[in-house]
């Protein structure tokens, strides 16, 4: 069972609702609403109704989560629940540990833009099992060929573990 907790009209929305899960032959939930109404075990509760066992959702969403208490989260029965997607902007750190340890699955972050059409960087598990690192998008995913490049001189790659844009 696959739950997407993004808004049907964002790329990722009816992608992830709809079409990624009937093309793999798994059910999908359709939910409208904000991950706290009208409380904020209202994602948890459709995770252990249903028994899903992949989510995707927002970063943001997390952020709001966590300033609840663990209990809220950990009083439902979460062990169907296998690995939980985030995308949709940078997933700190900090947040990507909470949300692990408080659900224990792996969190995949992953990067894309609406006009890719699918994640540039990411783990693609299943295909590529490498542990995750908290606070990376992953790596590039098949068909991209992603570089870090001087942003000074954009020509030039950077060394493994420096800065720059890409």
């Amino acid at each position: 069972m696959f739950f997407c907790a993004s808004d049907i009209g964002w790329v990722v929305g009816h992608s992830y609702i709809v079409y990624a899960p009937l093309l793999a032959g798994m059910a999908t939930i359709v939910y409208e609403g904000l991950p706290t109404w009208p409380d904020c075990g209202v994602w948890w509760k459709i995770v252990e109704k249903y028994q899903v066992s992949r989510m995707f959702s927002a970063p943001t969403a997390i952020r709001v989560l966590k300033k609840f208490p663990t209990a809220e989260i950990r009083k439902h029965d979460l062990s169907s629940l296998e690995v939980l997607y985030l995308a949709g902007e940078p997933l700190d750190e900090p947040t990507a540990s909470w949300v692990s340890n408080t659900l224990d699955v792996p969190v995949i972050d992953n990067y894309w833009q609406t006009e890719s059409g699918w994640p540039i960087m990411a783990i693609a598990r299943g295909l590529d099992d490498r542990p995750t690192r908290l606070g990376s998008p992953g790596v590039p995913m098949y068909g991209y060929n992603v570089q870090l490049l001087n942003e000074v001189r954009p020509a030039n790659r950077v060394a493994s573990m420096r800065k720059g844009c890409w």
